[in-house]
């Protein structure tokens, strides 16, 4: 029986309440809300400061489900004492955070994993699988709408709305981009409300993603262009959430292509729909539980998100250059070489005369 604890916030944090008390190999030991308007499923345990529960010595494992805007501090805070961690956003973390934190996690030898709830739906897998399965010339563009509505209390920014978005087109597409474009959103000198990001990808394949923080209403749209289909994912439609609409007649064999697909799916002219519904928060907290039981390291994601970090670093870059696009980085960065010798070039130069005091010939060395 694994003792967790739960930060908690609404809404976010009752659906984790409520998940981890139906998991017959986990004990919600203890409860930290960090929002007054919690409902009754996390006041009712609720007895602790965030930073106090993440300490207690009785637990061996925490899961983060507050929306904190910084929540570096306690997932470190958490690692220290040995937790566990289960960090479900949205947020947005720097990309030497990301890196820390998963250093951390190593050296403690303890699981470190960021959710991702809006992956572990059947909608999303077959969408994900149909993609993959996809050869480049077919796959035309991507393009994602995420708007949330305004709420006075636990809501996201617009930048942890991104980076979420950011780790979907990661799943998807499994390359890293050429260039990254972005523009902001909102009133001058204000927060951001908005953001317009643009990823282009080698061989022509483009990912459009539109957030926003400041309307009314809400949207979680993801439409995939491929050659002959077109497919719409909308995870608010829960009758219909995934579409997939061909120009020409599809069988199921070709929607079946990937093993995850199986009986996940049935079609009806030029419509997929999951056939048994999964709560997508039970079942992260399913993984996150059954990788801490059987110390499997691997289960750990900081490599993708320490990815989706430099995506929105780089956005951030755009942003303050009027949108212009920042080129990605194609060879690692000097502190990512790990002890790698430099390779050094000599390049033999002939001193000016009258300026030089040396007999010798000056060096300039000049890193590859």
């Amino acid at each position: 029986m694994l003792r967790l604890g739960l930060v908690a916030s609404t809404p976010i944090g009752e659906a984790y309440a409520r998940a981890l008390s139906q998991l017959p190999a986990a004990e919600l030991a203890a409860v930290a809300a960090v929002s007054s308007r919690c409902g009754p499923a996390v006041r009712a345990g609720a007895s602790t400061r965030p930073a106090d529960l993440v300490a207690l010595p009785s637990l061996e494992a925490v899961v983060l489900a507050s929306g904190l805007a910084e929540p570096y501090p306690l997932i470190r805070r958490a690692l220290i004492h040995g937790k566990h961690v289960l960090a479900a956003g949205p947020f947005a973390l720097t990309i030497d955070q990301v890196r820390r934190l998963a250093a951390l996690a190593e050296r403690r030898g303890r699981l470190l994993m960021f959710a991702e709830e809006r992956t572990l739906s059947p909608s999303f897998a077959l969408l994900a699988d149909m993609i993959r399965g996809a050869t480049r010339p077919c796959l035309h563009y991507i393009r994602l709408l995420d708007v949330r509505p305004r709420q006075a209390e636990a809501a996201p920014d617009a930048a942890a709305v991104a980076a979420e978005d950011l780790a979907l087109c990661a799943r998807l597409v499994e390359r890293r981009p050429r260039s990254v474009s972005a523009v902001a959103g909102g009133p001058a000198g204000g927060s951001l409300e908005a953001a317009f990001v643009t990823l282009v990808y080698p061989g022509g394949l483009v990912a459009s993603l539109q957030v926003s923080v400041s309307e009314s209403w809400e949207a979680r749209q993801l439409v995939a262009s491929m050659a002959g289909r077109t497919l719409m994912l909308d995870e608010l439609d829960y009758r219909t959430p995934l579409r997939v609409v061909s120009a020409s007649e599809w069988t199921r064999r070709d929607a079946a292509g990937a093993e995850r697909c199986g009986r996940a799916a049935w079609r009806t002219n030029s419509l997929a729909l999951p056939a048994e519904p999964v709560d997508p928060t039970l079942e992260q907290c399913r993984r996150f539980v059954e990788a801490v039981a059987g110390g499997r390291a691997g289960a750990a994601d900081g490599e993708l998100w320490s990815q989706v970090a430099r995506l929105w670093e780089a956005a951030e870059r755009s942003m303050a250059l009027a949108g212009a696009p920042v080129p990605l980085e194609t060879r690692p960065r000097l502190q990512e070489l790990k002890g790698q010798t430099p390779h050094l070039h000599v390049i033999r130069g002939r001193a000016r005369r009258g300026h030089s005091i040396s007999p010798r010939p000056a060096l300039t060395l000049v890193s590859a």
